[in-house]
Order: C-alpha cells, then sequence, then structure tokens
C-alpha cells in the first residue's frame, strides 16, 4: 500500500511537471520571431511549368547522350528574354539559436509579406517543414530575404507521445498495483513473475524499435560495381561474343574490356550493383532490422533500380545512362523493418511455450479427473472420446483443409513469398502465420488441425463444465452442433473470418469452463491469460473484430471487481467503467500497433469499397451526380456506369472500386462525400440500409455454395487471377505456380468415393438453419439478460454476466456486419457467419443459468414473485 502510494504521488508529479512544461513550450514556440529564407536554388521543372514551356521537350534540347546539361539549361533559363518568372526552392533560417524547426517545433512563417518580385510562396507542406518554394519574376542571387517572421508549433508526434507516456504510466499502475486480484499474481512463483516481466519488456522493446525502424531517413546507394553481363543484354549486345574478343588464352582481359563498354558509343546504358549505406551509425541494415529504399526518386539518370529480394537486403542494381564511380553517392530514402526471422524464432518460442503450459494444464486436468467418482470419471472419459473421434473423423475426411478462397490465396502470396511488403488489405497476421508454417517446413494442413483443434477442445470444455455442474448425461447432445451445415463447413476452411471465430469461441469456451469448474488460483490465472491471448488472435484475424471481442471484457471486468467487495453502488460503476475504457485503448493500440510492427505502409483503400457503395445508395435513386467530383471517376467512366452497376446489383460494392468507376484521392476526400451524401438524402440512406440489414440478416448458405468450394480442384483461373494480382512480381509466368514448393506440398482436398458418398450424405441430413434464428436468439437473450441485470440483482452471478457478454458480442458483431461490409451474396456468407457459433454460445450459457438456479419451473416461480 506505502508503495502504491509512492508511484501515485511520483506519477501525479510527472503529469503535471509534463503538462506544464507542454503549455511552457507552446506559449514560447507562438511568440512570433524574425529569421530569414536562404539557401535558393533553381527549381528547372517549376520554372519551365509557370512559363508556358514543355517540360520534357526543353530539357531534350539540352540532353547530351541521355545526359542532361544542368549548366547549360540554367544559362538558358537565365538568359531567355521569353521566361519572365523563376520558381525557387527555399528553406526558412533563424537569428535565434534555440527556437527554431527540429524534433521538438514544426516551423510556420508568415509568406504575406515578401518583397513585390516575389509573386507566391508556400511551404513543403502543412506540418511545420523548413522548405518551400516561390517564384519569383527576377533572377535571385542574393543570399538571404529578411525579416521573415514565424511562430513555432509543438509537433504532433510530441504530443501524441506525451499523451502516450501518461496512458502508459496509468496503466501501468493501474494493472501492476491491482491486478494481483484479478489473475492472483501473489500465487506465482517468484520465477513466474520474473517471465511475465520479461515477456512485457520484450514486447515492448520490439514495438519501440520496430516504430523508430520505420521513421525515414536518408542515405545513400554507393560501391558502384560494373555488371558487364547486364550491361551487354541491355544494350542488345551477345555477351559471350563480345567477351571472346577480349579474351586471350582464355582469360578475359577485364580492363580492356571494362574500357570497350564505356568507350563504345552504342552502349549507352550501364548496369551496377550496389549497396545502400548510411549516414546513421544505429539506424542501418543489421541482423535486427532489413532495410527497404525508397528507389522512386533517384537522379533522372538513374532509369530503373531494384533491390536483389523483398526481404530487406542492403544489396540492389540500377541501370544507368552515366558511368558511376565506386565511392560515388546517390542519396536515398530509407526504412527499416525488423527482420522476420527476429519474429520467426519468437513465434517458435511461442509456440513451445504454450504445448509446455498445454502440458502441466493437462496434468492438472488429470489430476482434477482423479478426484471424481467412478461414474462421472467414465463418462467424462466417453466425452473426451467422441471429441477424439469427430475431430479424427473431420480431419481425415477433409484433408488437408480448404484454403482455395480468394482472401486466403492473397495472404499465401504475400506470406509465402513477401510478408515484409504486405498492406494489411487483410490481417497481416494471416499472411505471418503461412510464413511462419512455410519455414518451419510444414503445409497448409496444419490449419485444419488447428481449427479443429480449437473448436472440439472447445466444445468438450464445456460440455465436460456442464455435466460435472449438473451430471446430466443428455449434455453430451451438444456435439450435435458440430453438424450444423454452416459451423461443420466453416471450420475446415482457412478464412480470416472462419479463424478468427474459433479463436473467439476458444476464447469463450475458457472463460465459461472458469466460471463452471472449481479450479486452483494459479490454474484459473493461467487459463485466464491463455483465454485473453486468444481473444486478442482472434481479433487481429478480422478488420471489425474488436467489436466481437470487446463485450466479453465485461465479464472479465465484473470477474475481477467481485474480489474487490465494493460497497458503494457509485464506486462500482465508476471502477466499472474506467476499466472498461482501459482495455478500449487497449485493444485499439493493440490493433492499431501490431500490423505496424510488420508493416511499413497501410492500405487506406480496403473501406473504399464500402463508402463508394453508400454514395451510390443516395445519390443514383435521385440521380443526383453534383456530390462527386469529376476528377474521381475512372477512364471512361461516369455517373451512367454508376448506376448501371448500382441497378445491375445495390448489394455489390466490390466492382466499384475494382472496375474504377469512381475513386477518391484520400480517405478523408472520401468520407466528406460520404457524409454529404448521407444529409443530402437521409431517407435514401435509411431505406437503402434497412434493404441491406435485411438481406444480410436472412442470407441463405446456398448448396451450390458448397459443392463449387469442397469438392473442386485448382483451376487455370485462379491460378491467373493470383498472377495478374500478386504472384507476377516474383514469377514469370503462372504457370510456375504449379513448380513451386508451396503448390506440390499443398494440394486440395482429394475425395475418394468413400469420401465423396459420406460428404454427400451428411450435406443432406446437416441442418441448414437460416442466420436470422441466430440473430434474432442473440437480440433476445441480450435485452433478457440485460433486464435481469438492471432489475433483478439478485440474478447476478458470473453465467448471466458471460451469458450477457457473448449475446452482446453476438449482437454487435451482426450490426457491424450489416451496416458496414460492401457486399451481401451468398458466396460471401464468411461475413455474417461469426454470429451463430457465437449465438449458440449465448444460448447455452442462458439455459445453463436457468438450471442453475433450480430448473426452468423454479426460475419461472422466481419471475413472479414466487419462493
Amino acid at each position: 500500500m506505502k508503495n502504491k502510494n509512492i508511484f501515485l504521488k511520483i506519477y501525479i508529479v510527472f503529469v503535471v511537471i509534463l503538462t506544464i512544461s507542454v503549455i511552457v513550450l507552446y506559449i514560447l514556440g507562438k511568440k512570433e520571431r524574425v529569421g530569414y529564407l536562404s539557401e535558393f536554388n533553381i527549381n528547372l521543372n517549376k520554372t519551365l511549368e509557370i512559363n508556358g514551356l514543355d517540360v520534357e521537350e526543353t530539357k531534350e534540347l539540352f540532353t547530351v547522350d541521355n545526359e542532361l546539361d544542368d549548366t547549360a539549361i540554367t544559362n538558358y533559363i537565365f538568359t531567355n528574354t521569353s521566361i519572365t518568372n523563376y520558381s525557387y526552392d527555399f528553406r526558412i533560417k533563424y537569428y535565434s539559436k534555440v527556437f527554431r524547426h527540429g524534433d521538438l517545433y514544426g516551423v510556420y512563417p508568415n509568406l504575406n509579406n515578401l518583397p513585390k518580385y516575389i509573386q507566391s510562396a508556400k511551404m513543403g507542406d502543412r506540418f511545420g517543414t523548413p522548405f518551400g518554394n516561390l517564384a519569383s519574376t527576377k533572377i535571385l542571387d542574393i543570399d538571404k530575404i529578411d525579416n521573415i517572421k514565424y511562430v513555432l508549433k509543438l509537433k504532433y508526434n510530441i504530443i501524441f507521445a506525451c499523451i502516450l507516456t501518461c496512458i502508459v504510466l496509468s496503466l501501468m499502475f493501474i494493472y501492476i498495483y491491482n491486478i494481483h486480484n484479478f489473475i492472483h499474481i501473489n500465487t506465482l512463483l517468484k520465477r513466474d513473475k520474473i517471465v511475465f516481466i520479461v515477456i512485457f519488456v520484450v514486447i515492448l522493446l520490439i514495438v519501440v524499435l520496430a516504430l523508430l525502424g520505420k521513421k525515414e531517413r536518408v542515405g545513400y546507394l554507393s560501391e558502384f560495381k560494373l555488371n558487364v553481363n547486364n550491361t551487354l543484354e541491355i544494350n542488345g549486345l551477345d555477351k559471350e561474343e563480345t567477351k571472346q574478343l577480349f579474351t586471350i588464352d582464355n582469360k578475359l582481359d577485364n580492363t580492356a574490356f571494362t574500357n570497350y563498354i564505356f568507350t563504345n558509343n552504342s552502349i549507352t546504358n550501364y548496369s551496377y550493383d550496389f549497396r545502400i549505406k548510411y549516414y546513421s551509425k544505429i539506424f542501418r541494415n543489421s541482423y535486427l532490422y532489413g532495410v527497404y529504399p525508397n528507389l522512386n526518386n533517384l537522379p533522372e539518370y538513374v532509369q530503373l533500380a531494384k533491390m536483389n529480394d523483398r526481404s530487406g537486403t542492403p544489396f540492389g542494381s540500377l541501370i544507368s545512362t552515366k558511368e558511376l564511380k565506386n565511392d560515388d553517392k546517390i542519396n536515398t530514402k530509407y526504412y527499416l523493418l525488423i527482420n522476420f526471422d527476429i519474429f520467426y524464432y519468437i513465434a517458435i518460442i511461442f509456440i513451445i511455450t504454450l504445448l509446455c503450459v498445454g502440458f502441466y494444464l493437462l496434468q492438472e486436468y488429470w489430476k482434477y479427473k482423479k478426484t471424481l467418482d467412478k461414474k462421472d470419471y467414465l463418462f467424462v472419459n466417453k466425452i473426451e472420446l467422441v471429441g477424439i473421434l469427430l475431430f479424427a473423423f473431420q480431419y481425415w475426411m477433409f484433408y488437408p483443409g480448404y484454403f482455395g478462397n480468394w482472401d486466403t490465396w492473397r495472404a499465401i502470396t504475400q506470406g509465402v513469398y513477401y510478408p515484409s511488403l504486405s498492406s494489411n488489405w487483410h490481417p497481416i497476421i494471416l499472411d505471418l502465420s503461412i510464413a511462419i508454417i512455410d519455414k518451419i517446413g510444414l503445409t497448409m494442413s496444419v490449419f485444419l488441425f488447428i481449427n479443429l483443434f480449437l473448436w472440439y477442445i472447445s466444445i468438450s470444455a464445456i460440455i465436460i463444465s456442464i455435466y460435472i455442474k449438473t451430471k446430466n448425461k443428455l449434455i453430451i447432445l451438444l456435439f450435435l452442433i458440430s453438424f450444423i451445415l454452416q459451423i461443420f463447413l466453416y471450420n475446415i476452411e482457412y478464412l480470416k473470418d472462419s479463424v478468427s471465430t474459433l479463436y473467439v469461441i476458444f476464447s469463450y469456451s475458457i472463460a465459461f469452463f472458469i466460471i463452471m469448474t472449481p479450479l486452483k488460483n494459479k490454474n484459473k490465472t493461467i487459463l485466464k491469460i491463455i483465454s485473453l491471448l486468444s481473444l486478442i488472435i482472434g481479433m487481429l484475424h478480422r478488420h471489425n473484430f474488436i467489436v466481437t471481442v470487446y463485450p466479453i471484457l465485461i465479464w472479465f471486468t465484473y470477474d475481477y471487481l467481485k474480489t474487490k467487495n465494493i460497497a458503494s453502488i457509485k464506486k462500482y460503476l465508476f471502477s466499472f467503467t474506467c476499466i472498461m475504457f482501459i482495455n478500449a485503448i487497449i485493444l485499439m493500440g493493440i490493433y492499431f500497433i501490431f500490423p505496424r510492427i510488420f508493416i511499413k505502409n497501410i492500405t487506406k483503400t480496403a473501406t473504399y469499397h464500402i463508402y463508394n457503395l453508400q454514395i451510390a445508395c443516395c445519390l443514383v435513386p435521385a440521380n443526383d451526380s453534383s456530390l462527386i467530383p469529376e476528377n474521381w471517376w475512372g477512364e471512361n467512366k461516369s455517373f451512367k456506369d454508376l448506376v448501371e452497376q448500382y441497378n445491375k446489383d445495390p448489394f455489390y460494392g466490390d466492382p466499384i472500386l475494382n472496375d474504377r468507376i469512381f475513386v477518391a484521392p484520400s480517405t478523408s476526400e472520401l468520407k466528406k462525400v460520404w457524409i454529404k451524401s448521407i444529409l443530402k438524402y437521409p431517407k435514401n440512406y435509411i431505406k437503402y440500409m434497412f434493404n441491406y440489414i435485411k438481406a444480410m440478416w436472412t442470407l441463405e448458405y446456398r448448396k451450390m455454395q458448397i459443392e463449387q468450394s469442397y469438392t473442386k480442384e485448382y483451376t487455370d483461373k485462379i491460378i491467373s487471377k493470383m498472377f495478374d494480382r500478386g504472384l507476377r512480381t516474383v514469377m514469370n509466368s503462372s504457370n510456375d505456380f504449379k513448380d513451386t514448393k508451396f503448390y506440390k506440398e499443398n494440394q486440395e482436398i482429394k475425395f475418394t468415393e468413400l469420401k465423396k458418398s459420406i460428404f454427400d450424405f451428411l450435406i443432406i441430413i446437416m441442418p441448414n438453419i437460416n442466420v436470422f434464428l441466430f440473430i434474432l436468439i442473440s437480440i433476445i437473450l441480450f435485452f433478457v439478460s440485460g433486464i435481469f441485470l438492471l432489475l433483478k440483482k439478485e440474478f447476478i452471478n458470473s453465467i448471466l454476466i458471460f451469458t450477457f457478454s457473448v449475446s452482446f458480442s453476438s449482437v454487435a458483431t451482426a450490426i457491424i456486419v450489416a451496416v458496414f461490409t460492401p457486399v451481401v451474396v451468398w458466396y460471401q456468407y464468411r461475413y455474417i457467419y461469426p454470429v451463430i457459433p457465437i449465438s449458440i454460445l449465448s444460448l447455452i450459457g442462458f439455459i445453463t443459468f436457468i438450471y442453475d438456479r433450480g430448473g426452468f419451473k423454479k426460475f419461472i416461480k422466481e419471475l413472479r414473485g414466487n419462493k
């Protein structure tokens, strides 16, 4: 308690000092000071443009041997009387040695009071850069333009870092000093506590190093070495014939050969191997970091440049129109990503740790089973046997699993070929999982094993825990849930939607097991950690699953607070709200930071088709194209094309983006038009969303989909598509894919006559229940359990809170899917699928709650007020 108070005092003092420092720095920066513009450099391209001259044609006049004569073209500009305006790049400089642009401040000069010969001036960006550009009516032969007033503003990242520091410290305070009641940390051994600290430090270190590495820095290309073979090839010369001319006694005269290349007028392009080097002594390519340079803004004499691989190598090659010396320097920007091998070895350690923890829990489970009486012990063995047999049957039936979905193939190509260059269009964890199992040497069948393991462990844990509580043997019939058509088939598919659902169900089932089964504190702690970890993994497998997983934290928070014995309702609600708010911040932080650890550029267009469709639903019925800017329309596209596509299928948004009917330049601009469209035509939007939700919530799972998806072989069509949309960057033709190690080791499901007969029989007898029934169940349970929590204080217990949380999870999933997905079609049933198993689990929870109170009859009497 004493340490807690000391920490709280230190934290308060730190926050006060930090807040005062930020305020003082802000006020000091806002004071207007005087600097000057300097470092004037003529901008050739802009100068030619503002004088109405064609840039390329003019440059061509001063290009000799494919090399621009900078001196001659600059002299032409300054002596040509038709050129009356000159564009200059500049930098603002300062008289103050303290208050200037830097890591702390961005600079914002007042450019409205410049000399009259300055027609216009603006800074390079709106974020405080010291660089800018101006247009002048006279040649600037001066060193500076004086008396430029400027103010300084704290950079956004400084403010963000301060806020983040305060949040992190507050979380440390809350969790370090209060979490012992949640996970019973006092029951852990000293070495266990050390392990938790080490894991926390390692994760924090990786996050910090990853974010620091992603900052763009300036390095340079150097160590240029002429690649004679490539040079001859790109100039259309035969390598062997040319080399033969300079071979004496079977030995190539390298000096004469190289001299020939540089003196031969027919050779105009030179191929060089190079290495990127660094000005920074810390942030460079190493065992920790891979380097990714920006090769798009090199000098004009560099026609083409690329790195030797996509894994962060510092070596590359380029084609130049001029000769380069070994120690020449070409400046370029670069960023760093932590090497995949680091994550690979961490993943191996993580897997081994999970296996060790799993083995420990299995031993503890066996010990617990021995405490049961013989009758219960034997029946629990039967439950385990049924679960194992069902697992084995489904694994045998569908080996090696189904992974033929387009989204999965995109993850495969990025995972196997270039995981570090993923865009997070589909969650990066898919790419990483595939990359790791490929590097280990396993096949995609491991994902079928994991899927079925998660499902049958989950359903077995639920059945065993309920049986031990109720002694009702009929509970074993819950295994039949596995034969609901959608569940049975989605469990064998490696797809982000099904995988995320399985991890979440696994997490929920562990929570249910904890509620129903008497456990040692240490085992309860370990199971809670596994449950939360599984919850996070599930969230990371699907972009909108943060909405799905957040409600279950209601139960975790309740389970924590019930150990605090808080008597005051106000204090309890305040504590509950604060912890749920912290949980939200943590989940959002994980969701935001995780992909940014692995990749530089997060895609910003993944949700465009959703906004596009909802814009169309407002504007097309009103026949109004005025809100869509003209420059958004694709080539040869117009509002007529949008109307045609929308009328063809108003619930299918993908073609609007994929066919580039209209494309917004940025997410912010797209959202502005989206909001304007809704505000202008709210009736159209409401009517459309009502029909869209109705269509999504009643979507049929078709038999046609099953026959097409699970019994087909790979087709040339899907391989061709993958080549066009990704594989062409790593292979020469789509046929090359069939020669890859991945294709040969990862074949599709092969149905024998026996398997086909069993499959056809199961398809006939398995129930195909419309998803609306499950949504309706979730909604009813959400409101009923919610009313009980509000009005029946005596009903409140862990099972009711669990039921409320899980039903809330199902309802939240149904809503987010209905209002924020781009398509309602039978072959994209995956969007709404998670509602089915989650709603079933909420129903199991509610029925268990009723039986826990003595059964339906007693429960009804309690509702009527009878004892």
